[in-house]
């Protein structure tokens, strides 16, 4: 009987230290603001109005040579618009507000703060939706609206480092 007392005992401190966690939080990953801290490029640009969504990737990436290069660091960003013959800066701080998923971003060079909502698609990609179009004008010098109606402006950015 001592001998099964003692099994038991042994099964009792084995299961509840098996069960016992390290006493620390589980890593839960990066906060959204984390993920933002990064080097970003504009991969993707998907106009959508009341006719349905115009992906103009090709025409505004490819073809008329623009490349959107974003820089997050902790509280401030900085973007880049490099077109075939010039380049222009936007900087200033932005806060990332996690229970709205949405940026805002705040700089001299825009006539207000602009928010932006995000989803972000893994580590390495997020998406953003603005409807904005005065923004889009001011970044890149092209005006959507010459395609038609803009209701909202999605952009996908991706990790470049």
């Amino acid at each position: 009987m001592r001998k099964l007392w003692l099994f038991a005992l042994v099964l009792a401190m084995l299961g509840g230290a098996i069960g016992c966690d390290s006493g620390g939080d589980e890593d839960t990953g990066p906060t959204d603001a984390e993920v933002f801290v990064g080097n970003w490029r504009l991969t993707q640009l998907v106009l959508t109005g009341p006719d349905g969504s115009q992906d103009v990737t090709a025409l505004l990436l490819t073809l008329a040579g623009i490349t959107v290069d974003i820089d997050f660091e902790s509280s401030t960003f900085a973007i880049d618009v490099n077109m075939t013959d010039s380049m222009s800066t936007f900087a200033g701080t932005y806060n990332v507000n996690e229970t709205q998923k949405t940026v805002t971003l705040t700089s001299s060079d825009f006539t207000a703060p602009v928010t932006i909502q995000y989803m972000i698609d893994s580590n390495n990609q997020i998406t953003l939706e603005t409807a904005d179009v005065a923004l889009f004008i001011d970044l890149t010098g092209f005006d959507p609206t010459t395609l038609g109606q803009v209701d909202s402006i999605t952009l996908v950015i991706q990790r470049t480092g």
